[in-house]
């Protein structure tokens, strides 16, 4: 009798400039990014997470605290490292979707339920495995795109707004 013949492993290729929603993309562990590459796909991935509204947002409101922007420079570093530090397993999209998930919750006490960290997540493995291979049309197409300032301008408004309406609330009737 013969043995089955194991499961082939899915090939490993550059995706479209839209990755599939439902595809996993992990990224090359046999074949880490050439140091010459580094400058760019760092670069990309820090206009990635400035043009991300809702980390903008939290940083912005400073909902995670008074060191909300040093916190947003903290954890574009701690990405940096996870895409460029050594690789010692494979990492998909789904696990950077989870770290983002994780620096929302933990920094910023933000759940996202918009289905932006998976994108961001997605966006970010794409223009990992192009730059590893010197194509930087991610990362530039990335950072051609305006960043959020309407709707952080907007959002932050409105914050001073209801923290205003809050604070002369708790003046007019806290007073007996």
């Amino acid at each position: 009798p013969s043995l089955p013949s194991p499961p082939r492993a899915p090939p490993t290729r550059l995706l479209t400039h839209r990755p599939s929603p439902t595809t996993p993309l992990p990224l090359s562990a046999a074949a880490p990014m050439p140091p010459e590459h580094h400058a760019a796909f760092r670069e990309g991935l820090l206009g990635l997470l400035a043009r991300w509204t809702a980390l903008q947002l939290a940083v912005a409101n400073e909902w995670g605290g008074a060191d909300s922007l040093q916190k947003f420079r903290d954890a574009g570093e701690e990405l940096c490292e996870w895409f460029l530090g050594p690789k010692k397993t494979s990492k998909v999209a789904e696990d950077l979707e989870e770290l983002l998930e994780e620096i929302l919750g933990d920094d910023f006490c933000v759940q996202c339920e918009d289905g932006s960290p998976r994108e961001v997540a997605r966006i970010a493995c794409d223009m990992y495995e192009r730059c590893r291979v010197g194509d930087y049309s991610v990362a530039a197409d990335v950072c051609a795109k305006p960043l959020p300032r309407e709707s952080v301008e907007n959002s932050r408004r409105v914050e001073e707004d209801r923290r205003w309406t809050a604070g002369a609330a708790g003046a007019a009737g806290g007073g007996g």
